[in-house]
């Protein structure tokens, strides 16, 4: 039991870190990044999400091209830190 909590401590600690952070792509090209899935309000027409500060901001369903997890992009940013 008592090998069983520190496990359990890891394990929390693991996905607390684990916020899925999604792509919301614009029909202008361009990206905002979103902490969380972004809602849809149907009644107003816009979708609400999360930015990196934890603030709620809105852009209008009619500007959204595509909604996708940030892990499925295909221009992931490279790391200065590794070289090829």
């Amino acid at each position: 039991m008592k090998k069983l909590i520190p496990v359990m401590l890891l394990a929390v600690v693991f996905l607390a870190g684990c916020a899925t952070q999604y792509d919301i792509v614009l029909n202008n090209g361009s990206t905002l990044v979103a902490h969380g899935k972004p809602k849809h309000d149907e009644v107003n027409q816009i979708y609400i999400y999360k930015n990196d500060m934890g603030q709620k901001l809105f852009v209008g369903d009619f500007k959204v091209k595509l909604i996708q997890p940030s892990s499925f992009r295909e221009d992931k940013p490279k790391s200065p830190y590794i070289q090829p």
